[in-house]
């Protein structure tokens, strides 16, 4: 078990009308994070474990191709839901990322509350854990590369190459498939250092779609996509944040949030805005 730095509240951006949703049948969704527009999701830091093997010898390099197509297979079988936080709560980059382009709202969630939804949920690899940057946390990456070794070598060093193909022997295992999961649901955690402006967290599951209780599907953009609801508690928000663009009323907002039984400081963002 990690500790990561207290932090009071989490917020998390969002369109003026995921904002109604969240508030109105007081629930997150858990989306596809494998299926967003950041194509590097998980595969950052699985990069940095894949360039460790040694690249001047020979069979390190085979063993290299087989780690890279072993834990491919595996991320094509798992699915990755996760909601996504900042411990920055009016912060440009993100009004214009994640909240329609400066036009939604940042909740503020209470951190121990959103903890004790973890808590309460019945899947038990649910989590809300600090996103890592880079090199920042030497601990977490090393025990995610002892992870990806021990769950994925069985398979890696079996794996041989002729003419060009490859091939290997899978372990499908209950026990191997067990290992890979929990090693491949590590990767979710790191992040391009590239991103660190966004101090992001998350409540985040991942595991076979077929093992997951309780997942909907939805169409969104022209796909079909899995997602999954978690209840919270009318305690767990304690700020609203409107965007610097958002046109609606901040009484309003606090006469909706009043509907609710949802007690919540009501503010306007400060930060400086121009549009593009």
């Amino acid at each position: 078990m990690y500790e990561d730095r207290p932090v009071d509240q989490l917020f998390h951006y969002c369109s003026p009308s995921t904002f109604w949703s969240i508030i109105k049948y007081r629930q997150l969704w858990l989306t596809s994070l494998t299926q967003s527009n950041d194509t590097a999701e998980g595969k950052w830091i699985l990069q940095r474990w894949l360039d460790a093997f040694d690249s001047n010898n020979e069979c390190k390099r085979v063993q290299r191709n087989g780690a890279f197509h072993s834990v491919d297979m595996t991320l094509h079988e798992v699915v990755a839901l996760g909601a996504c936080f900042s411990e920055a709560g009016d912060q440009l980059s993100q009004w214009r990322g994640y909240a329609a382009d400066g036009a939604g709202f940042a909740i503020g969630f209470d951190h121990s509350e959103l903890e004790a939804v973890v808590t309460k949920h019945a899947q038990p690899s649910v989590s809300l854990s600090k996103i890592i940057y880079g090199w920042d946390d030497h601990e977490r990456r090393s025990d995610l590369f002892k992870s990806l070794h021990g769950a994925f070598s069985p398979d890696f060093t079996r794996y041989s190459q002729s003419g060009g193909y490859g091939s290997m022997s899978i372990d499908n295992s209950a026990e191997a498939r067990d290992a890979k999961l929990s090693a491949a649901g590590k990767l979710f955690s790191f992040k391009n250092p590239a991103f660190s402006e966004e101090k992001e967290w998350r409540l985040l599951i991942v595991g076979y779609l077929s093992q997951l209780e309780k997942v909907d599907y939805r169409e969104s953009s022209g796909v079909i996509s899995p997602f999954l609801k978690m209840d919270f508690s009318t305690d767990s928000i304690r700020t609203v944040r409107l965007g610097p663009t958002n046109r609606t009323p901040e009484r309003v907002v606090e006469a909706f949030l009043e509907h609710s039984n949802i007690t919540a400081n009501v503010l306007k963002s400060s930060a400086s805005y121009s549009s593009r």
